[in-house]
């Protein structure tokens, strides 16, 4: 009996970068406007370096709900506002690009994005 193995290198021919922004506010709506903007500052980085709308797509919004902190570390039942996070995907063929795209995007940094 023969047994063996063997490998090969696979080049990828498709890349996801999952993208999540999140956003705090003392209403909901104040939170989702922020949130709204930091997507409009993330989506204005994309198109700057060429990911057409066709490969970015905006999934879940997840929101939170903040309660105050009691003298005691007791969480109290008064809320003190809302996070609100969403995901945001890239998909493409362009796998070197969007690769190279990710490990600068501590640019969005610069943004206020985090």
């Amino acid at each position: 009996m023969v047994t063996g193995a063997a490998s090969q290198e696979v080049a990828s021919d498709k890349v996801v970068w999952t993208c999540q922004v999140e956003a705090t506010g003392a209403t909901r709506a104040e939170a989702y406007q922020r949130l709204r903007d930091s997507m409009t500052t993330l989506r204005g980085y994309l198109k700057d370096h060429q990911v057409p709308d066709s490969e970015i797509n905006e999934k879940f919004l997840d929101t939170v709900t903040l309660y105050k902190q009691l003298p005691n570390g007791v969480t109290s039942n008064e809320i003190s506002g809302y996070r609100l996070q969403q995901t945001l995907e890239v998909t493409s063929t362009r796998v070197d690009a969007i690769t190279a795209l990710s490990r600068e995007s501590n640019a969005l940094l610069e943004k206020g994005l985090s």
